[in-house]
């Protein structure tokens, strides 16, 4: 990650310093992941909700069906989502 100034504030004459983190290859979170229910573990994965004005949960992305399918496919594992 790298440190940058944001150029616009709310805040006037105060500089705001964040992180900005470009891509990332998610391709080992998936291996580890995959490893982990490969050695009968247990994983959770919490999907996204809406703000206070808005509770109810977004749907899942096509990560979770990506993860189930390649434990399947490489493990014979059938990885149940609940």
């Amino acid at each position: 990650a790298t440190d940058y100034i944001a150029t616009e504030s709310i805040i006037p004459s105060n500089e705001v310093t964040y992180q900005f983190m470009k891509w990332v290859d998610q391709k080992l979170v998936y291996e580890r992941v995959i490893d982990c229910l490969a050695n009968r573990g247990a994983i959770g994965i919490f999907p996204e909700g809406g703000s206070h004005d808005r509770t109810d949960l977004l749907p899942l992305k096509a990560g979770i069906a990506h993860i189930a399918y390649n434990a399947l496919e490489r493990h014979g594992l059938n990885v149940p989502i609940v």
